[in-house]
């Protein structure tokens, strides 16, 4: 990246409650560079773009909901953001050509593999609920973990173009027909107040809520109140935006403990 590029934002919308712009500023304030994090919260793809073409402008994180709008914007993609068909990392090279990867996977995938030390890895059941763009994300994680998998949403038809991607995918129409699962990545927006049936709890997964806010999502509150291995929406967050910060800040490595104090704040 060139001197003058300094500008990072989020975009996305609605995004006023994100700890990026305080985990990127923090790391950026920790290293001494010369660089800005900051919300660009809009729903028109064409505002971004334009944004991105600024000289400024040196990159950013992408969310909800610009992941895959945002790839026609893009001039390299990585394997794995091609694969996921979603982009959540965008940043120019020293030449101003724009490339898209996605840490989301790399997060989802890292935090399951810690959380599954002890346990039986020949024969993953995994589950997936939603089908949006952060599904495909938890989707390609589970497939890298060689999990088999099913995928659970309000729209069967979404659901069953989002299997048609991945190896090892299938759709259910009822969580009530899965017999078992070692692993639960929940996608949906709180307000669909998603929970497991008794008979899914009492084996234990470990259960993943990418929703960080709020905290108290139904599945979430199920997994404590079950004891279930959860992984959080903020170490999400947090573990994708340190692998963002590597890219952003041109190869240093990120304060976690600096950063995780400030989220603590």
């Amino acid at each position: 990246m060139t001197e003058n590029l300094s500008q990072f934002f989020l975009f996305g919308s609605p995004i006023q409650y994100s700890l990026s712009p305080l985990l990127h500023n923090t790391g950026f304030r920790y290293h001494n560079l010369d660089k800005k994090y900051s919300l660009c919260d809009t729903l028109d793809i064409d505002e971004v773009a334009s944004v991105l073409k600024k000289p400024t402008t040196a990159g950013g994180s992408v969310t909800i909901p610009h992941k895959q709008a945002v790839m026609a914007h893009v001039d390299f993609l990585s394997e794995a953001a091609t694969s996921i068909d979603a982009v959540n990392t965008v940043w120019k090279d020293y030449e101003g050509k724009i490339h898209g990867d996605n840490t989301d996977w790399q997060a989802i995938h890292y935090l399951i593999k810690q959380r599954l030390e002890g346990r039986d890895t020949s024969k993953l059941v995994g589950l997936v609920i939603g089908a949006g763009g952060t599904a495909h994300a938890a989707c390609y994680s589970l497939v890298q973990l060689g999990a088999s998998f099913s995928i659970f949403n309000r729209s069967e038809e979404r659901a069953q173009k989002l299997a048609t991607k991945f190896t090892g995918a299938s759709v259910c129409t009822s969580l009530e027909s899965i017999p078992h699962v070692d692993i639960v990545i929940g996608t949906v927006p709180p307000a669909a107040s998603i929970s497991l049936p008794d008979h899914l709890i009492k084996s234990k997964p470990i259960i993943v809520e990418l929703v960080y806010h709020p905290r108290n999502t139904a599945l979430a509150e199920q997994a404590r109140s079950n004891r279930c291995p959860l992984i959080e929406g903020v170490e999400i967050l947090l573990e994708q935006g340190l692998r963002q910060f590597k890219i952003f800040s041109g190869g240093y490595d990120a304060p976690r403990k600096e950063i995780v104090q400030a989220f603590i704040e």
